[in-house]
């Protein structure tokens, strides 16, 4: 049986891939799926779930039994080391989780440089350090951006986008709010600090990432969908990340 930990769920992408999980765990063979999710004051990341995740219009096909039998929430901040997870639910990553799909970002064009690496590129780096200790995984998949390389004319291919800086250099000096963020946009042709960290993020992710069997899905447009899970829903064309759990 596969266990599947999933970052992101409050969010919109995170939501859609929740839902395909949930929609075909029989045919994925799913156990449980694990969501982190981060505490607000005095909502637990228990109580975030069935307020605020389980109670979405898009769950509304489906049983609120499924939902609460099979989807576990575990509190914690992918910004921080370990995801700030208790040693509890650490070790039951740990041992129990086989796939790893990380949603959770920031889709805020315009933070401050420093501002958006939390979210995304901080947190991919703890999610990745995270999956080196499970001990059987099977598959890490994160989600990235279709515009992690920048406009330009000819062919974009499906391949890890060169900066023209080192991105582990840029990272350090991002962390130490040292980063010329106008310089590096002018000189990697990003509009945008988003596309910028997630494009830093993915060629950390693959300089870093050892023996974990890694794959980066990068969606592209959001448009409405026809009928699933309900008619005009903004739906990211996500089916992909579920599709990898199969292959």
């Amino acid at each position: 049986m596969n266990n599947i930990l999933l970052t992101g769920a409050t969010g919109f992408v995170g939501k859609v891939v929740l839902f395909d999980l949930l929609n075909r765990k029989d045919e994925l063979n799913i156990d449980k799926i694990y969501l982190i999710i981060r505490p607000k004051g005095i909502r637990t990341a228990d109580s975030r779930f069935k307020n605020e995740i389980a109670k979405s219009q898009i769950f509304d096909s489906l049983s609120n039994k499924l939902l609460l039998d099979n989807v576990i929430s575990l509190g914690g901040e992918i910004t921080l080391e370990n995801c700030d997870l208790n040693e509890e639910d650490s070790k039951l990553i740990h041992n129990k989780i086989t796939h790893v799909i990380h949603c959770a970002a920031s889709v805020d064009f315009d933070l401050p440089i420093e501002e958006a690496a939390l979210p995304n590129i901080d947190g991919a780096v703890n999610i990745l350090e995270l999956s080196k200790k499970i001990k059987n995984l099977k598959k890490l998949v994160a989600v990235s951006t279709a515009y992690v390389t920048p406009n330009r004319d000819g062919e974009i291919k499906e391949e890890l986008h060169k900066l023209p800086f080192d991105p582990e250099d840029t990272y350090k000096d991002i962390k130490l709010g040292l980063a010329d963020e106008n310089r590096l946009l002018k000189e990697s042709g990003h509009p945008n600090t988003y596309t910028l960290t997630k494009c830093i993020s993915e060629n950390i992710l693959f300089n870093r990432k050892e023996s974990v069997p890694l794959v980066i899905v990068r969606p592209s447009i959001v448009s409405a969908t026809l009928r699933n899970p309900y008619p005009g829903l903004l739906f990211c064309r996500v089916l992909a990340i579920v599709t990898l759990l199969i292959v």
